[in-house]
Parts: C-alpha cells; structure tokens; sequence
C-alpha cells in the first residue's frame, strides 16, 4: 500500500525505505474535529481518533471556557470515535444554542 492508501499486488523496498504502518482501522495521528453542527442547536457529535489505546477526557466548554458537559471519560481503543451530545448539560439542563468548543 503506497502512501495515498493505493494497494498493488506488491513491491520490492530495500531496507531504507520501510517505514511502520498503523495497524488496519487505527488512526495514524491523534485528531479532535470540531462539534458538529456548530453552531449548535440541540443535538451535536464530537469526532477524534486514537493512534493507540489510552486515557481519554472529552467534554464540551462554552466560550467562556466553562465546562458544559462531560461527553466521555475512559479507557478508549485506538481507532475513530464518535460521541453524541443530547445539548444538556451536565445537571440535564438544556445548553443555549451557540458555538461551543470541544
């Protein structure tokens, strides 16, 4: 598989030219996306990816840097995630809708 994902029935490389690769379905780098939709009325997701397994802290702030919601707190496996937020916080009051960070 070449670097733009594109697979052939196989290659010859010499040893300097090996590199690692991720194992199939693991993410190559760390990632955050933006809450999505934002800006946000009611409902949103919040997509990251893993390299690895490891601990993970994802929670929603207003702009004013107040914590809103824990979304998740935990062991994750590497790989894509996606969590949902209902727009509650973490008393189960609905948020005003407005941009948020993640």
């Amino acid at each position: 598989m070449d670097t733009h994902g594109n697979q052939s029935a196989f290659a010859t490389v010499l040893p300097a030219g090996t590199t690692d690769a991720p194992p199939r379905g693991a993410a190559a780098e760390l990632m955050l996306a933006p809450v999505s939709p934002n800006p946000i009325r009611g409902a949103a997701t919040a997509r990251y990816a893993t390299p690895r397994e490891g601990a993970v802290s994802l929670a929603i702030f207003d702009p004013s840097g107040r914590r809103v919601r824990s979304l998740f707190e935990g062991q994750a496996p590497a790989g894509d995630h996606l969590e949902y937020w209902n727009g509650l916080d973490d008393l189960g009051v609905r948020v005003a809708s407005g941009r948020l960070t993640s």
